[in-house]
């Protein structure tokens, strides 16, 4: 498989669907149809970022949005750059207990930001109201649901489940106040 290299195309591409610049780097899943506003950027079938302990980095809102082409996903991470790992899996599992993530739809992302729901005094920087629902997708194009799957040594897992397999990118944005967003698009069509 091909990659491309990012660059000013890329910029263009971002700018046009009203988006900022990435702090580093955007992929998709797989290429979406050739008049897609998602064409042309970068792809491949998972993207991963690994990185070493938290080292303070925490969860400290989830939340979704519609967009004309894609729906979005945010993470807010506070303290640094967060590692993550974005892809469709068989089933998303639950970290402890190891059981299977029930979600809606035909197609499971998951989705793990190496950032904690808890600070080092062990108070929570966020708390999803009800974790099989931690966002409201009703009536999205492609989200069906957004469910809470754990957190372990750092690790947050969340379970998007999604219409069918569709194609999606990444973005990590800068915010305000030293806040990250890992940023989830899910296009509308192939």
């Amino acid at each position: 498989m091909s990659m491309l290299i990012l660059g000013p195309p890329l910029m263009a591409a971002v700018v046009g669907l009203g988006l900022t610049a990435p702090a580093r780097g955007a992929t998709i899943s797989r290429p979406p149809s050739p008049g897609s506003p998602l064409a042309g950027i970068l792809f491949r079938p998972a993207l991963q970022r690994w990185g070493g302990a938290p080292d303070g980095r925490v969860i400290t809102n989830v939340r979704a949005g519609r967009h004309e082409d894609f729906d979005r996903l945010v993470v807010d991470v506070r303290g640094g750059e967060p590692a993550y790992d974005v892809e469709y899996v068989a089933a998303v599992v639950a970290q402890g207990s190891g059981g299977r993530v029930q979600l809606m739809g035909r197609a499971a992302l998951q989705v793990l930001v190496h950032a904690a729901r808890h600070d080092h005094l062990g108070n929570e920087t966020w708390a999803a109201t009800d974790p099989r629902e931690l966002v409201d997708v009703e009536g999205y194009r492609s989200f069906r649901q957004v469910a809470w799957a754990g957190h372990f040594e750092g690790w947050s897992t969340i379970g998007v489940g999604v219409r069918t397999q569709l194609p999606f990118r990444v973005l990590l944005l800068n915010g305000r106040d030293e806040t990250r967003h890992v940023v989830i698009d899910v296009a509308h069509d192939r």
